[in-house]
């Protein structure tokens, strides 16, 4: 068995594990605890990154949102990769 040295997956045959290697490895653009401000609802939404998770050469942010009725964090949900978090939020990164 063969590991790829970037990311750690396992492959039956080094050829694999060596392309794997060669790939580039996505790094956080942002840090947890980020704040950005999302206007995707028509209205102006505060959201936190409270996690990211990195899976292969691809990294996943997990976000929440203030609810201000409530003065909580609550919804979550997954930006899986940088170039989406790009996309969405180039201006505020």
């Amino acid at each position: 068995m063969y590991s790829c040295l970037q990311c750690g997956s396992v492959y039956l045959r080094k050829m694999d594990a060596e392309e794997c290697s060669r790939k580039a490895v996505e790094t956080p653009l942002i840090e947890v605890g980020k704040l950005l401000k999302d206007y995707s609802y028509d209205q102006e939404i505060v959201i936190r990154c409270f996690s990211f998770k990195k899976r292969g050469h691809s990294i996943s942010y997990l976000f929440e949102w203030f609810e201000p009725e409530l003065k909580e964090w609550t919804y979550v949900f997954t930006v899986h990769s940088n170039k989406c978090l790009i996309d969405h939020f180039a201006e505020q990164i």
